[in-house]
Order: C-alpha cells, then sequence, then structure tokens
C-alpha cells in the first residue's frame, strides 16, 4: 500500500468532508481564488504530515514579487508532484492543468473544479489548442498555473524525458513570466513503501522575464526551460555523489 491510500485510510472523514466542500465551493463558485488556496492548505499540510513527507524548498527569491499571473514549468515524476509544488508555495495562489483523464479520480475531480484546473486531453490537438488558448486568456487576467511539460511520468525518476512544446503555447501568447522548478525524488514519496520519512527536494530556478519570452518562440522557450531544470538536477547529482 502505497503512502497516499495510507493517508485516506488514515483520515477518512476528513477525506470525505473536504471533497464534500470542495464540490460545494465549485458548484456556488462564489468564493475568491486566493480563499480556495487557503481552505486547500489544511489539506495539503495533512497530506504530507500523515505520509511523513518532508519537502525542502530552495529558491523563493527567485519568484518574482511582481508575478501577477504566470506559468510554473515542472519536470514530473509523479502524482505527488503538484502537492510538493503546493507545499512549498504557502502564500501563491496557483492553479495546474491536468490529463485529463487522470483528473477524474475521487477527491482529484472536486479539486480540479474547485481550483479551475486546466484538463487536457493529449489525443486531441484541438482540445489542446483550445486549453492553451483559454490559459493564455487567464493569465493575462492575473492567474498562475503549474505545467508539466513531460506530460507522463512513468519511470521518470530524476531523469527528465522529452518536454512537450505545445504546452508552451500559453507563455508565447501571454508573454508572461515563466519560472523553471526543478523536483527531485518527489517519485519517491509513492515507491518507498513504509512509514519513514521520505525526503524530496523543490527548486524555483531564475525565471524567465516577459521582456525574454518575447524574444522566443515555442521551441526556444521549451528548450530554455529544459536545459535550466537539467542544469539544476545534473547539480544536485554532483552534490550528492550520483552519477
Amino acid at each position: 500500500m502505497n503512502r497516499l491510500a495510507k493517508i485516506f485510510l488514515k483520515h477518512p472523514i476528513k477525506t470525505i468532508r473536504l471533497n464534500s466542500n470542495l464540490k460545494k465551493i465549485a458548484k456556488k463558485n462564489t468564493m475568491p481564488f486566493e480563499e480556495r488556496y487557503k481552505y486547500m492548505r489544511d489539506f495539503i499540510d495533512l497530506y504530507h504530515n500523515a505520509g511523513n513527507i518532508v519537502v525542502k524548498t530552495y529558491g523563493l527569491e527567485n519568484i518574482p514579487k511582481d508575478m501577477d499571473g504566470g506559468l510554473l514549468m515542472s519536470n514530473h515524476q509523479g502524482k505527488s508532484d503538484a502537492m510538493a509544488i503546493f507545499k512549498a508555495l504557502p502564500d501563491f495562489p496557483t492553479s495546474f492543468i491536468i490529463n485529463d483523464e487522470r483528473s477524474h479520480m475521487y477527491l482529484m475531480e472536486s479539486i480540479c473544479n474547485a481550483f479551475g484546473a486546466k484538463r487536457i486531453n493529449f489525443n486531441d490537438l484541438k482540445s489542446q489548442l483550445r486549453v492553451y488558448n483559454e490559459m493564455a486568456d487567464e493569465i493575462v487576467g492575473g492567474k498562475r498555473f503549474i505545467v508539466f511539460p513531460e506530460a507522463k511520468y512513468t519511470d521518470n525518476k530524476n531523469n527528465l524525458q522529452e518536454f512537450f512544446t505545445p504546452c508552451f503555447v500559453p507563455a508565447i501568447k501571454s508573454k508572461t513570466y515563466v519560472i523553471p522548478i526543478c523536483l527531485y525524488d518527489t517519485y519517491k514519496v509513492l515507491t518507498e513503501p513504509g512509514s519513514k520519512p521520505v525526503y524530496c527536494e523543490v527548486h524555483f530556478l531564475k525565471p524567465i522575464t516577459p521582456d525574454e519570452v518575447a524574444k522566443l518562440n515555442k521551441k526556444e522557450l521549451c528548450d530554455l526551460v529544459k536545459n535550466r531544470i537539467q542544469e539544476k538536477l545534473d547539480e544536485i547529482k554532483k552534490t550528492k555523489g550520483e552519477k
């Protein structure tokens, strides 16, 4: 049994109550986004405390104070990645995009609806373009999104896979801030059994400014983000004596 299942089994009442409240929030659609984010903080803390998950955060100073809208582009290792990033961002209301197929699982569907997450069908190009255009408009309006350009995460561990270039369309269209994020060891949250603490790292890297984004096409921006994440991964591995 993985840690995620154990968390739900440890706190079934809290989980059921959260799911119910999130459904009400999404249905009424009157609670400001900032308040929804604060509401979710309780669950994010519960998730990490119950799972004995320790998230080490680095580089928060790299998040511009004037970042009103933007994209946080991260490597992808597993189902706990977004939760690790949320844990590292205690006061930075942010939504996310998610594979449509995975967005309809118990609790996840309620979270997606309450947070206005963008569901992506990677087998439908027209659907993707529609979603990316919607994201660009919402970014201009001040919304922020977490994006995983690798899309898939099977056996990624601390190795980068191919980045999905179309994910960068919202940044190009909105000419917004793009913050690369390097996740390290987050895959261990759902692969290491037992109750001992599991440690993972979230590194916020040097931002790519709107002026810089305006000079790049989506392939160039994709390569820049991937290279920065790869450089940080190489640096971490070297520090830890890994190959």
